[in-house]
C-alpha cells in the first residue's frame, strides 16, 4: 500500500487552499497512494474543519509527554535492569511489537486491517535493529526480557522514546511503571537532560503514570487519515 503524510499545512484563504489540495489530490491519484495522514495543531480548528471537508477523517489527539530537568529528578528504585537488545532478541521482540498495540490509530481506524496494523509495529520493531539512529532497549526482570523501549536521540542530551511495550504475559502486574522509571534512571546516568515520547488519547491507562514521573503535556495534535474508495 502506497501511503503519504501531511507534516504542515498552512490556510491564508479557503479558495486558494481548495485550489492547492485539488492539485494535491490530483498527485495522490496519480502516485496512487491510497492512505494519507495528516497532523496538525488541536487548536487549529479552520484547517480541522477544512480537511474534513476534503474527505479526511479524524481519528484521535496525539499527546507529546516531556519531561525536563532529568538529573534533577529522584527516581524511585527498580527491580527492572535495562540493556541495549542484541539481535538474538529481534525476533522475540519484533512478535511481541506485533501484538501490543490495540488502542491507537491505526487499529481503531476501521479503513486499516486490524492485522496490517500489527504487521506495522513489527516491521517497527525489526526496522530499528537496523537503523543507526535508533537503539533497542530490553527490560529485564529476573532474567527475562519483559518489555522494550526504542529510543531515539534528536540531539545531545534529548531523548525520545519511539516505541514501547510491555510483552503481553507480564501486562497487569505493575511492570510497567518499573520499565519506565528503570529507563529513566538509565537515560539520568547517560547524561540525558529531557526525554519526551508520542502518546495517543486513547491510551489512558498511562497518562497517570506519566504526570506522577514528572513529565508534562504540550498542546496535542489533530491526527487525521484520509483513504482512498475502493
Amino acid at each position: 500500500m502506497a501511503v503519504a503524510e501531511i507534516r504542515k499545512i498552512n490556510i491564508d484563504t479557503l479558495s486558494k487552499a481548495e485550489v492547492s489540495f485539488d492539485q494535491f489530490k490530483q498527485w495522490l491519484i496519480n502516485e496512487r497512494i491510497e492512505f494519507c495522514t495528516a497532523r496538525i495543531p488541536h487548536a487549529d480548528l479552520l484547517t480541522s474543519l477544512f480537511l474534513e471537508a476534503q474527505g479526511f477523517r479524524f481519528i484521535e489527539l496525539n499527546y507529546q509527554p516531556v519531561l525536563t530537568s532529568l538529573p534533577n529528578h529522584d527516581l524511585p528504585h527498580s527491580p527492572i535492569s535495562i540493556a541495549k537488545a542484541e539481535r538474538a532478541d529481534q525476533s522475540l521482540l519484533a512478535d511481541a511489537a506485533g501484538q501490543v498495540y490495540g488502542n491507537e490509530r491505526f487499529h481503531k481506524d476501521p479503513a486499516i486491517d486490524s492485522k496490517l496494523a500489527d504487521e506495522r509495529y513489527r516491521r517497527w520493531m525489526t526496522s530499528a535493529f537496523k537503523t543507526p539512529d535508533q537503539i533497542v532497549y530490553k527490560c529485564i526482570k529476573r532474567g527475562e526480557i519483559v518489555g522494550f523501549f526504542v529510543v531515539e536521540t534528536p540531539k545531545k542530551g534529548v531523548v525520545f522514546w519511539s516505541l514501547i511495550g510491555i510483552l503481553p504475559q507480564y501486562q497487569g502486574q505493575g511492570i510497567g511503571k518499573q520499565a519506565w522509571v528503570a529507563m529513566l534512571d538509565y537515560h539520568q546516568k547517560q547524561g540525558a537532560e529531557k526525554v519526551y515520547t508520542s502518546l495517543t488519547s486513547r491510551n489512558t491507562a498511562v497518562f497517570n503514570l506519566y504526570v506522577a514521573l514528572g513529565f508534562r503535556f504540550p498542546e496535542p495534535n489533530a491526527i487525521f487519515h484520509w483513504a482512498a474508495r475502493r
